[in-house]
């Protein structure tokens, strides 16, 4: 059976042959993954950035010590 779905990296729609598919590709599947990891990443230094740099002086205008 064959199920009408929507991409959900590019918005395509496409026939999957599983119900819980959310890729029209291998390709929209790894960009989305990468697109994923990346923002994690970016949030992840972010989050040390800001516990280092409170950690060293509370006065501090720079991370230089």
């Amino acid at each position: 059976m064959r199920h009408q779905l929507t991409c959900h990296h590019c918005g395509t729609p496409f026939q999957a042959q599983r119900c819980d598919a959310r890729y029209c590709s291998g390709r929209c599947r790894t960009a989305a993954y990468r697109r994923a990891r990346k923002a994690q990443r970016r949030a992840y230094t972010s989050a040390q950035i800001r516990r280092v740099f409170s950690e060293r002086r509370a006065d501090a205008e720079t991370c230089n010590t």
